[in-house]
């Protein structure tokens, strides 16, 4: 029985020779087995940015020195800041973050004001605007 075709075996190792067929990126984002999540730094990096502008919040992160702050110490100012960063949170419905606790946030706000170049230790090493190295220590008499 002629069916016009060659044998099996005869075209096999021919499609082995080809290339697979190309991926596009979507296609292989789709196939991804762990979706990327944001971490708590990303989550409040968005807060941190809509809140820059409102001088509350601005009054909390500025100080350098607990005698420059609102509350008497950077540390208190800092939990401030993390309860407006919670409660713009709760307001524009990212309950992940509104969930969190204050002192995940806190954290999460340092890095984020460090990714700025905003942390307080930056800040209070700059002068107009360059960060001014420590000065030299003398050597030792003796």
């Amino acid at each position: 029985m002629f069916t016009g075709l060659p044998p099996k075996r005869a075209y096999l190792p021919i499609l082995e020779l080809l290339p697979p067929p190309a991926l596009r990126e979507c296609h292989l984002l789709a196939s991804r087995k762990l979706k990327a999540r944001r971490t708590i730094n990303d989550l409040v990096e968005d807060q941190v940015v809509k809140l820059w502008e409102d001088k509350t919040f601005s009054r909390y992160v500025d100080g350098v020195y607990d005698s420059m702050t609102v509350e008497g110490s950077m540390d208190i100012d800092d939990v401030m800041a993390a309860q407006m960063i919670r409660d713009a949170a709760k307001k524009s419905g990212s309950d992940e973050l509104a969930e969190q606790k204050l002192d995940t946030m806190v954290h999460a706000m340092r890095v984020v004001l460090r990714r700025y170049g905003q942390g307080r230790k930056e800040r209070r090493e700059m002068m107009g605007g360059e960060v001014v190295p420590e000065a030299p220590t003398p050597p030792a008499a003796g």
